[in-house]
């Protein structure tokens, strides 16, 4: 089994959905920034995935590796 971490907006949503934004192997540990388009705001919004930042989520989950 391999562990991802899937990234998810936290930003301030005024429906308060949690969309996907991507799903990685490790922790991103490096400061990023990143554009992302907003379903419900109808426009890009600008994202910093860090530690401290509150625009986003990590969820850890698990899934089986290809046979």
């Amino acid at each position: 089994m391999e562990k991802n971490y899937i990234y998810r907006c936290s930003k301030g949503c005024p429906i308060g959905k949690k969309c996907f934004l991507f799903k990685v192997t490790d922790i991103i540990t490096t400061p990023m920034k990143m554009k992302q388009k907003c379903m419900a705001q109808k426009k890009e919004i600008l994202l910093t995935i860090a530690e401290g930042s509150e625009d986003f989520l990590v969820e850890k989950s698990m899934e089986v590796e290809d046979e």
